[in-house]
């Protein structure tokens, strides 16, 4: 299971893109650029990558784009992402590679291999389906997240420098109601990601020409397809082509779901905003939603709460109700509550721990049905919101346990390490599955628990893994 900092820890919905079955990729052996092609198979390299905040029409466009037969758009690959974290871990791997002047000639070293190595692979795709593709890219909207794929705009820009973005914007209380709606996140996170894409994206497209930058919406695309897909044509320089025509037209009469809408447009949503919901968007958002500048304005001059205050305070003896608002995942899995302990003694707010000392979190489910596998992951945050220390899935050596339906009460110990001075927000996660690397996240609580360590020793910021004593299911709660 994957914590939130890290690619995929924050699980978009995903939905494969009938572009290319996997086997046929596994049948299709990979090649070099020096190998010679078929004609049919030979692209102009033309990169593409779609963004927008999530719930916002990305899955739909990347569809709408792959009915042309010169366009290939793979549905969050997050290679970017990938490539980003792998840097950013490079420069901290000082015990990989120990001497300094190497490691930044290597770090620069694998930034320029960036370009070939995702072309070639877009090549074998191609290859794969038999088709000379002209466009191709990737459909993920957290590239233009700030937090969860930091530097990763930057990256694409510097492999790719002719890459062409393209935004999709959404009306933001559709997108929050959704958001919710889906149980994904509370209000405030929901405000709080549409408006760091729609801001970061933003600024992206002010630093690049018209020809590379493209912002449509998705109610355009909804209520006006034939236009929309029109400029979006021109903007990647193909020409129209039958089958896609057929596909605009026919998703104006009937839309197809795609990434488990919570309604489809026309019909009733199954979830809606109540109105104390409703009138705090407005009030971190403003009055006139349709005015994308005013609401960033708006939300970046908002008071800031102090960075300290936790939302949930824990006292001794007692485990509070977890905020909503830090709730993040498909929820068949919910916590509703988080108590600590430090050497086996009840904690408050802020209590002081120190190296090796053992901690154990106790955690209060409620699951919607049985699972035979479920994962529990800590992740620490410092002060400036830096994951700093992580065991989140099972290759971290944590061990999967059944969970019945109903309530429980789960046990998460492992011992503190060194991460130096300061405070630390803990985010508990849940998730299924035995496979390390592809636990499904069914839910976490984001930031619930702070602990301060007051023996200062460690004076780098590379993520550590926490040494895992235990992780089971103890009881059923009442």
């Amino acid at each position: 299971m994957e914590l939130a900092t890290n690619p995929g820890f924050f699980r978009y919905n995903l939905v494969p893109m009938p572009v290319i079955s996997p086997n046929q990729i596994a049948a299709v052996p990979a090649f070099s650029l020096e190998e010679e092609r078929p004609p049919s198979t030979i692209m102009r390299s033309q990169p593409l990558f779609i963004f927008g905040c999530p719930r916002s029409g990305t899955t739909f466009l990347g569809e709408l784009l792959n009915h042309h037969s010169k366009v290939l758009i793979t549905n969050e690959l997050r290679m970017m992402s990938f490539y980003s974290d792998m840097l950013g871990a490079a420069s901290k791997a000082r015990h990989q590679i120990h001497n300094q002047d190497l490691r930044d000639g290597f770090i620069a070293h694998m930034r320029t291999q960036v370009r070939s190595t995702i072309e070639t692979y877009y090549k074998t795709l191609a290859r794969a389906a038999g088709r000379k593709v002209e466009v191709w890219g990737d459909k993920t909207p957290g590239y233009a997240d700030p937090e969860l794929s930091p530097g990763c705009l930057e990256l694409i820009c510097g492999a790719f420098p002719e890459a062409r973005f393209i935004h999709i914007r959404r009306q933001p209380l559709d997108v929050i109601r959704s958001l919710v709606g889906k149980r994904w996140m509370g209000v405030d996170a929901a405000v709080d990601i549409w408006v760091r894409i729609t801001r970061r994206g933003r600024e992206l497209g002010q630093s690049l020409p018209a020809s590379q930058y493209l912002e449509i919406t998705h109610e355009d695309l909804i209520d006006d397809g034939a236009r929309v897909t029109s400029e979006v044509l021109k903007f990647l320089d193909l020409s129209p082509e039958p089958a896609l025509s057929h596909f605009v037209m026919e998703q104006s009469r009937a839309r197809t779901p795609y990434s488990d809408p919570i309604a489809l447009p026309g019909t009733e949503a199954s979830f809606g905003l109540d109105a104390a919901q409703i009138a705090r968007v407005h009030e971190l958002m403003g009055p006139d939603l349709d005015n994308v500048q005013q609401i960033i304005e708006t939300y970046t001059q908002r008071p800031q709460s102090a960075p300290e205050v936790a939302r949930v305070h824990v006292v001794p003896g007692t485990a509070q109700t977890v905020d909503a608002d830090s709730l993040l995942g498909e929820l068949e899995v919910r916590v509703t509550s988080a108590a600590i302990t430090v050497n086996n003694q009840p904690a408050a707010t802020g209590i002081a721990v120190r190296a090796g000392d053992r901690i154990a979190l106790t955690i209060r489910a409620a699951a919607l049905r049985p699972f035979d596998a479920i994962v529990l992951g800590v992740t620490a945050y410092d002060a400036q919101g830096r994951a700093v220390m992580g065991g989140n899935n099972a290759n971290s050596g944590l061990k999967a346990f059944p969970l019945p339906s109903g309530m429980s009460t789960l046990i998460l110990a492992f011992n503190w390490p060194d991460l130096g001075n300061g405070e630390y927000r803990l985010t508990i996660g849940i998730g299924e599955g035995t496979d390390g690397d592809h636990n499904l996240v069914q839910c976490w609580a984001d930031k619930v628990l702070s602990v301060v360590q007051e023996s200062p020793v460690r004076s780098t910021s590379e993520i550590v893994k926490c040494v895992v004593l235990d992780a089971r299911r103890e009881q059923s709660a009442s």
